[in-house]
């Protein structure tokens, strides 16, 4: 049967192994990507960040719901469905909880650009993890621009785990410049608990 049913998440129908890799089985999914908008329309309207920041939350709630951590989550990884729905797909990289192997471990996997500090070094993670990524989506949603920027990866890693994000750092802060903040919290205990806490904090944005 299939793994996650949910309209924000692309469909799974099974997982296997072989001798040599482990693979998992989807739904194909037609559409542009999250990136793909960004770049061609820059910073999107706070209104519609919102409105698809909420559906890539659903997803993302329902994948936590089912013990899995995405790991890879980022805009290339979200499709845009004709119908203005998000999907987000891309499960290459997830892992059952209480799956691990030492290969999983050793390897840096996902983008750089949207992991989470403890990530980046190659450490076990939880769904923690995911919600800082959700929170470089979001940045990158309203803002057009990436919360780090650097030359190298190393460089990249520096960042990720001494910085603040510009737009971060500006006087003038907002309700859902906050609710980034927490989600990019360089510790986890300092981010959002769980999905659906940062669910109800974007819901009371949506309001007003």
């Amino acid at each position: 049967g299939k793994l996650i049913h949910h309209p924000n998440v692309v469909k799974i129908y099974g997982a296997g192994s072989s001798e040599t890799r482990r693979f998992i089985t989807m739904e194909m999914v037609e559409g542009k990507t999250l990136k793909q908008l960004i770049r061609e329309k820059g910073a999107l309207p706070v209104d519609e960040t919102l409105r698809m920041a909420l559906h890539i939350a659903e997803g993302l709630k329902e994948i936590h719901r089912h013990g899995v951590v995405h790991r890879d989550l980022k805009s290339e990884n979200v499709l845009l469905r004709s119908a203005g729905s998000l999907v987000i797909m891309d499960f290459g990289l997830a892992r059952i909880k209480g799956m691990t192997s030492a290969a999983a471990r050793d390897q840096l996997v996902g983008t750089l650009a949207y992991m989470s500090p403890e990530q980046s070094l190659g450490k076990e993670v939880d769904h923690r993890s995911d919600i800082y990524s959700f929170g470089v989506i979001m940045y990158e949603m309203l803002y057009g621009e990436m919360p780090f920027i650097a030359n190298n990866e190393m460089e990249l890693i520096l960042a990720i785990h001494n910085e603040t994000p510009p737009r971060l750092v500006a006087a003038v802060q907002t309700p859902y410049s906050e609710l980034i903040r927490i989600c990019l919290a360089k510790s986890p205990e300092q981010r959002f608990g769980d999905v659906q806490m940062l669910m109800n904090n974007l819901g009371t944005l949506r309001v007003k």
